[in-house]
């Protein structure tokens, strides 16, 4: 009798585990399909923030607009989840991005902190990223299951290698030649990109002015790394010491850009 009664209390034992663990499964698969949506929107609005940003030059409408669609999708997730019993919470926090160091010649001198803000742009130098962050907290109190924590980083980060510059003549053309690295969150590099996927602007010598300049063919390298060959917009060489004096401009494939000089 009594290895009848240790059996049944170990089949117990054992439905109660495989239910639990089944809960646990299901409440698991839903909080990480959440957190591909999370992250697909929170790619949204950089893309959108980085656009603006670019078209006007000013930081106000295109952090109005970024705060819309954030504040637009969190109440949209709350409202749709909370009918299958899921409590959401979201909140902004403060990631350490980057320590002071030189990259590429270039001297970052003060660490980059997203500093509580959705979305962050560190431009106009030599290193420079586009970043939004953004975290949630989850319980599904349907399935008896709370406190899990999400925290999202999505960047975009491009390095130019301004010792590299150089000019290179290619059967009887010479080309402005630039080394360029990007990657995304999480050091993943970009490694789908064309020149149509970079703007370039140089400073004429005799308007005084920038003037765009053609990214004639690309060399891409592999893990990030791409060489751009340069003319000036008419197809012509661009004239020393010009040529070292560049604004660069890309946005990969998710819609998002960033915008590195070559000088400081």
């Amino acid at each position: 009798m009594a290895l009848l009664i240790f059996s049944v209390v170990i089949s117990i034992y054992s439905a109660s585990t495989s239910y639990q663990q089944m809960r646990y499964n299901q409440a698991t698969e839903t909080l990480n399909n959440f957190r591909e949506d999370f992250g697909r929107a929170l790619i949204g609005v950089l893309a959108k923030f980085t656009q603006r940003y670019n078209e006007t030059a000013e930081m106000e409408s295109p952090r109005i607009l970024a705060y819309y669609l954030f504040s637009y999708w969190t109440m949209s997730a709350s409202r749709a989840f909370a009918a299958d019993g899921i409590q959401l919470n979201f909140t902004l926090s403060n990631v350490t991005l980057q320590y002071p160091g030189v990259f590429f010649g270039f001297n970052l001198t003060e660490a980059r902190f997203t500093n509580n803000q959705l979305a962050q742009l560190f431009w106009y130098t030599p290193q420079s990223m586009s970043v939004v962050s953004a975290s949630f907290d989850a319980n599904l109190t349907g399935q008896g299951f709370y406190g899990w924590h999400e925290d999202a980083l999505l960047l975009l980060n491009m390095t130019l290698d301004v010792p590299s510059i150089h000019q290179e003549s290619i059967n009887g053309t010479n080309y402005a030649v630039l080394n360029v690295y990007l990657n995304r969150e999480y050091g993943q590099p970009v490694e789908d990109l064309s020149p149509s996927n970079f703007n370039i602007a140089y400073n004429d010598s005799v308007s005084k002015s920038w003037r765009n300049a053609i990214v004639s063919f690309l060399s891409n390298n592999g893990g990030g790394s791409y060489t751009l060959y340069l003319l000036n917009g008419t197809g012509q060489e661009i004239p020393s010491p010009y040529y070292k004096y560049l604004q660069v401009w890309a946005q990969d494939t998710r819609g998002i850009i960033v915008e590195s000089n070559t000088y400081t």
